[in-house]
């Protein structure tokens, strides 16, 4: 009798054993499905809200045709030589000066994709990583070209033409600015005349880097930095056409300078 007592609970416990060891894979499987859906609903909610703010960024834009105008055009997407060749003598034409030689020349890259893999590995990323981001970087870099431009005119107009040159719709950084006078040859006077060239014109000297972007994919939309919020900030661009579209302060001379000190 006590032998089949002992039978029953061994019984009973080897079948809670053998229940809880099919069980608990289940569990674990289950558990881990569980959280496969979890990620998947956090992804298609990142996905939906990535959605949303791309859809209010188109919207905006389509909102301020004149802004994204401008912006297109002061930091354009494309070479665009010819239009700085352009503007640089529409601008002398305003002036009222002359323009004897524009040259465009290619720069070369501001940032080799070496220094941006350096850098990566620096910050911690694998060679893996850091060579994915180097080649980013070397595609999205800045590329640029010099212009420059030399004009002839009376010291007043080269003084607008810079000026104007300065206040332009098309972002550069001035390299050179200068004044001199010209070298006259008297053998020439006669022809100069008939070209409208005076005696008192001055040669004024212009050079500067116009920068470029060109337009990319974006690898990963929905980690971009871009597509996490649903508005542009667009300060920046209100400065710049703020800038471009008001007048310059006039500046304070001392009464004792010359107005023209080439004469």
């Amino acid at each position: 009798m006590s032998l089949k007592i002992l039978i029953l609970p061994t019984f009973i416990i080897l079948e809670v054993i053998l229940a809880i060891g099919y069980i608990k894979p289940n569990i674990d499987a289950i558990l881990a499905k569980r959280n496969e859906i979890a990620v998947a609903q956090e992804m298609l909610a990142k996905v939906d809200s990535v959605i949303a703010n791309i859809q209010s960024l188109a919207r905006e834009l389509s909102s301020r045709p004149e802004a994204v105008g401008f912006v297109n055009r002061f930091y354009p997407s494309a070479l665009d030589e010819e239009r700085v060749v352009d503007m640089l003598n529409f601008l002398a034409q305003q002036s009222g000066v002359i323009v004897t030689d524009i040259s465009i020349v290619a720069n070369p890259a501001s940032r080799s994709s070496d220094d941006a893999y350096n850098e990566a590995l620096n910050s911690g990323m694998t060679p893996e990583q850091a060579l994915a981001h180097a080649e980013a970087a070397a595609r999205l870099a800045p590329q640029s070209y010099t212009a420059k431009a030399s004009v002839l005119g009376a010291y007043p107009n080269i003084k607008d033409f810079f000026s104007r040159l300065y206040q332009s719709d098309r972002i550069h950084e001035t390299e050179e600015f200068a004044l001199a006078e010209r070298k006259r040859d008297s053998s020439k006077a006669d022809e100069e005349a008939a070209e409208g060239i005076q005696e008192n014109f001055l040669v004024g000297t212009f050079r500067a880097k116009f920068p470029y972007v060109v337009a990319q994919r974006i690898s990963d939309p929905l980690n971009a930095p871009l597509f996490q919020t649903a508005s542009f900030d667009w300060q920046p661009a209100e400065r710049a056409i703020s800038f471009v579209t008001h007048p310059l302060p006039p500046l304070e001379s001392d009464p004792a300078g010359r107005p023209n000190p080439f004469e």
